[in-house]
């Protein structure tokens, strides 16, 4: 089938009993004690979008949104809408997308009760735990799923996703990076990370000796990681919003002491093209150049052909940069 076919068969088929309501959250009460030991205190939710959206299961290319401090699991609307409506776009101009394994994306979205990570260390952690209990719940849906909305040509298979796309927002961005460290991460299952106006390098404010301690460990766990294999093909992506962002000092989102120039990137939203502006942190999440812009950066990196969802770590890094920098960086 052709890309237009593809999204049309979608709409048709499910169009009697499809809800066009915008957004929709759709609880994973299957991600209960039996995965994870947090299932009381955290929820998990897969996105919809009314109007793109026809079915409450996964089968596209998975997205794992983590808020940040007192964040909220709604926030991940923006930027999951500007997806939606990006891979529809694209779509629509070139029918050979989904031959090249570019099928769209589902988003999960954690509900992390509000908590405020920025201030209390175990908080980090148990997020972090969470985290990796829900990527291993999200990959384990695909084996049916992926089958049975098999919707390209004979002539392209996709895979069985083995890895999980992060998107984290201010502390959200760290929980991310603490999850590789922990006992119950799962080795690959991340393969990129985009961070939003997150505070790599130091706490936003020590107040709590452990907060302190959890970035010391995870930092030092990052610096090494790259060396000993551990990272190798991991790519992370700092974007932070400039001098607007009253909460984050946009020097802490620099991530090139952190990862190699071969893994990392790191930009200000005012330098990036189609964007040019510095913007506040809350709203790096629904500023609309730069949902449009993130949303469409996405689009291009994917690929469902492969195991790991995405382009290979040199290609993407590469598009990557043609996309987010200005050119003026040389």
């Amino acid at each position: 089938l052709t890309a237009h076919s593809y999204f049309q068969g979608q709409v048709d088929s499910g169009s009697c009993q499809m809800s066009w309501s915008r957004p929709r959250f759709v609880l994973q009460t299957e991600f209960d004690k039996g995965w994870t030991r947090f299932a009381d205190k955290y929820q998990l939710h897969l996105y919809r979008e009314g109007g793109f959206d026809v079915h409450d299961e996964p089968y596209r290319i998975p997205v794992l949104f983590v808020p940040g401090n007192a964040g909220s699991h709604k926030q991940v609307r923006s930027i999951s809408s500007a997806a939606a409506a990006a891979f529809v776009e694209l779509a629509g101009k070139d029918p050979e997308v989904v031959e090249r394994g570019q099928i769209g994306f589902d988003f999960f979205t954690v509900g992390l009760n509000e908590e405020f990570t920025a201030l209390h260390g175990y908080s980090i952690l148990e997020q972090a735990d969470f985290i990796n209990d829900a990527i291993r719940f999200i990959l384990s849906r695909y084996a049916e799923t992926r089958a049975k909305h098999q919707v390209a040509s004979a002539d392209t298979e996709f895979a069985l996703p083995t890895s999980v796309i992060v998107v984290g927002h201010s502390m959200g961005g760290v929980v991310a990076r603490t999850a590789f460290t922990l006992a119950n991460h799962i080795v690959g299952s991340v393969q990129a990370i985009f961070t939003l106006s997150t505070p790599h390098n130091n706490p936003t404010a020590s107040l709590e000796y452990y907060v302190d301690k959890v970035y010391m460990g995870v930092n030092s766990f990052w610096r090494h990681g790259f060396h000993n294999g551990t990272l190798d093909n991991v790519s992370l992506v700092s974007i932070a919003g400039g001098n607007r962002d009253g909460m984050i000092n946009s020097d802490y989102a620099y991530v090139g002491d952190l990862a190699p120039a071969r893994n990392a990137l790191s930009v200000l939203s005012s330098g990036i093209n189609d964007v040019w502006l510095s913007v506040d942190h809350q709203s790096i999440l629904w500023c609309g150049q730069m949902a449009i812009k993130f949303a469409r950066m996405l689009t291009m990196i994917m690929d469902a052909r492969r195991p790991e969802q995405i382009l290979p770590l040199d290609e993407r890094m590469q598009l990557m940069r043609r996309e987010l920098y200005s050119g003026l960086e040389e």
